[in-house]
């Protein structure tokens, strides 16, 4: 549960509390950014990427037609080393030309 960490020779210790981060999921700053700008190692990795069929309100959030194509992202967020979300993302084709070769 990552309570404990051991040191080969040296025995078992219990890890300090987890620092809890403060989150602003508004603003003119992505995730990234502002991650990286309070010192987070940060990592993302595509976990997984698929054509969706024509949803009412995701099109129309993207205020897109049924004849376009949208691409469902989902991201692994590791911050500090630790798995700490998943961000997902619906993209139009009609906007990002290339995601059906690039988004993978």
């Amino acid at each position: 549960m990552g309570y404990i960490y051991s040191k080969q020779g040296k025995g078992r210790y219990f890890k300090d509390k987890q620092q809890h981060i403060e989150l602003h999921l508004s603003g003119d700053k992505s995730f990234s950014q502002k991650m990286l700008d309070t010192g987070r190692e940060l990592l993302t990795k595509n976990i997984y990427f698929e054509k969706i069929k024509y949803d009412e309100k995701i099109y129309g959030e993207l205020k897109v037609t049924e004849d376009d194509e949208v691409y469902k992202v989902g991201r692994l967020r590791i911050i500090d080393k630790k798995p700490s979300a998943i961000h997902i993302s619906y993209l139009a084709k009609s906007v990002f030309k290339d995601i059906a070769d690039k988004g993978k």
